[in-house]
């Protein structure tokens, strides 16, 4: 466990290695490092918690790939020049996701991404492969340079399920246009968004 840490100027700030290792950091700055955590194949038998946590100015923040359980709750992920959060199976809940290359990656796992803020990335999320299995619900998604979703799909492919979310407007042609989906390219499948939330 890690509690009122800062960890910063590393290759890796924090590697969890191994199907059966876990981890608790709470109230951690990880930051300035090349990547910030490699949580990648990890936290099979217990998820990996991160609570009250800034990962921020780092290559990448958080990469958790391969079926990994990563918790992740009230955290700020911001400004990585790459991708902020690499997810394959995590959590992610009441999460600020700011100022990144791209917010958060979905990899193919059962993702679940609620109550959290996307704003001012390049892309605030991509959707990767099995693109039917991440929940994307009860979100607030901003402004972004590029788009707020982008479906990239590419096994198992179907509808994204990303209703229930807050888009800055409640005009789904206005919603549609800061989409990725099969409506920009046909081989693609799309990102459903109704109902909105209104506020």
């Amino acid at each position: 466990s890690l509690h009122h840490t800062l960890i910063r100027g590393c290759e890796t700030g924090v590697v969890i290695e191994g199907v059966e290792a876990s981890a608790l950091l709470e109230y951690c700055v990880i930051e300035q490092n090349s990547l910030g955590m490699d949580a990648s194949f990890s936290g099979w038998e217990q998820d990996i918690q991160v609570r009250h946590s800034a990962v921020r100015q780092n290559e990448d923040g958080i990469v958790a790939t391969g079926s990994a359980r990563l918790d992740l709750w009230s955290c700020d992920i911001a400004d990585n020049s790459g991708v902020g959060l690499e997810l394959d199976g995590g959590v992610v809940q009441h999460c600020r996701i700011a100022h990144n290359g791209v917010g958060v990656r979905t990899k193919g796992g059962w993702d679940t991404i609620q109550y959290t803020e996307f704003e001012a990335n390049g892309v605030g999320l991509e959707v990767g492969s099995y693109p039917t299995q991440p929940s994307v619900r009860y979100n607030a998604f901003g402004d972004h340079e590029d788009y707020a979703v982008v479906y990239v799909g590419g096994q198992q492919d179907g509808p994204v399920d990303a209703t229930m979310c807050w888009w800055g407007t409640t005009e789904l042609e206005t919603v549609s246009a800061m989409i990725w989906d099969i409506y920009d390219d046909t081989s693609l499948f799309p990102v459903l968004v109704s109902p909105l939330l209104d506020e």
